[in-house]
């Protein structure tokens, strides 16, 4: 692995990491996504997603999937803090932050791609998706590969 993709990964957890367990619940569509994970968890069912007593099948399930997995691997089960739900974010960002400058490096030159990727980590809309339990920071990761 190229030691610049490495740097960049760090850099953008570290850029993430600070809130991530502190914050309180970012807006409603959190704490939607956290609640319906959480209930996939309580029940086992990990087809029918539910938030409270509806179906919510608004989202791509991977969101869901992805996160029950962070809460499995806590050890915490359903009683596992909003930081833990977060992981999956933070993640996200740190692999689209990797695929941009795999991509500029790509058309431009390692220069330019080390540029785009710390440019892309040090935004702070960046780094706000990487501290929120939504789907945004998994589907820009995935909009990178």
């Amino acid at each position: 692995m190229n030691r610049n993709y490495l740097f960049l990964f760090l850099f953008s957890v570290l850029m993430t990491f600070s809130g991530l367990a502190s914050l309180p619940p970012i807006d409603r569509d959190e704490s939607r996504f956290v609640q319906a994970t959480k209930q996939m968890v309580e029940t086992s069912d990990y087809v029918d997603i539910r938030f409270q007593d509806a179906s919510r099948y608004k989202k791509p399930i991977g969101i869901y999937w992805l996160q029950s997995a962070a809460v499995a691997l806590s050890g915490e089960g359903a009683a596992a803090p909003i930081w833990v739900y977060r992981l999956v974010s933070m993640l996200g960002i740190a692999l689209a932050v990797v695929g941009i400058a795999w991509t500029g490096t790509k058309l431009f030159g390692a220069n330019a791609g080390l540029a785009a990727g710390l440019m892309m980590a040090a935004i702070f809309a960046t780094a706000f998706e990487g501290r929120d339990a939504k789907t945004d920071a998994t589907q820009q990761a995935s909009s990178m590969a």
